[in-house]
């Protein structure tokens, strides 16, 4: 099973590249991507009115964004904390 270290080993890579390319942060709004980097995936998007956003500065915490009615269902699902 993957767990919460997986996804943030993820993160980091990511945080990485970033660095690397001289990028402050990546906003991300796929689906598929927030899955692969916070573990998190909602069953609504943003077609349904319900959108979710990740982001990841290069140097600090991801922060993940989503309606008030899936954070409770984000806070058991994913490592990200904000």
């Amino acid at each position: 099973m993957i767990g919460p270290d997986h996804f943030r080993r993820r993160t980091e890579a990511l945080q990485r590249r970033l660095a690397d390319g001289g990028v402050d942060a990546a906003v991300l709004t796929d689906p598929d991507s927030i899955a692969y980097l916070a573990g998190f995936w909602n069953y609504l998007g943003v077609q349904w009115g319900r959108p979710t956003f990740l982001v990841v500065p290069k140097a600090d915490a991801p922060v993940l964004v989503t309606p008030l009615m899936e954070s409770a269902m984000a806070g058991v699902m994913t490592w990200v904390e904000d």
